[in-house]
């Protein structure tokens, strides 16, 4: 079921934010938008573990932000559905890695789910991954 207007703006705020917080290097403000419940997953690209709960979900953010590069996530396309407090977003993305002055880009593909509802989205599933060229 598609999401209406305003659920589809709230859940692209926060993957905004999630972008935000990884340019920032914000490990705190970035674990905030991920559901505290013991089931939060984090499958990544580059063949990473699944990583699950809270504490699955600090070491792969801060795994990320320890990286190097610098992280900014830009959606191209994305589609959001929503049933209740759960809603889903299935985007077309790509990866900005910058190190200095120097930046590559990345496809990316990805599907969060999140739960919360109005106001109150957090993301409960990451799946992402780059696609063979």
């Amino acid at each position: 079921m598609k999401a209406d207007a305003d659920t589809t703006k709230e859940i692209l705020a926060v993957l905004d934010r999630l972008s935000a917080a990884y340019e920032a290097r914000d490990l705190e403000g970035a674990c905030l938008l991920f559901s505290p419940n013991v089931e939060t997953s984090f499958f990544g690209a580059g063949g990473h573990a699944p990583y699950i709960g809270p504490e699955g979900i600090r070491a792969i953010v801060g795994k990320i932000m320890g990286l190097d590069e610098v992280f900014t996530l830009r959606l191209r396309e994305a589609t959001v559905s929503a049933r209740g407090d759960v809603a889903w977003c299935v985007a077309d993305a790509e990866i900005v890695a910058r190190v200095g002055t120097a930046e590559r880009r990345h496809p990316y593909r990805m599907t969060v789910i999140l739960e919360g509802g109005r106001g109150r989205w957090r993301i409960a599933h990451h799946h992402g991954s780059e696609p063979a060229e």
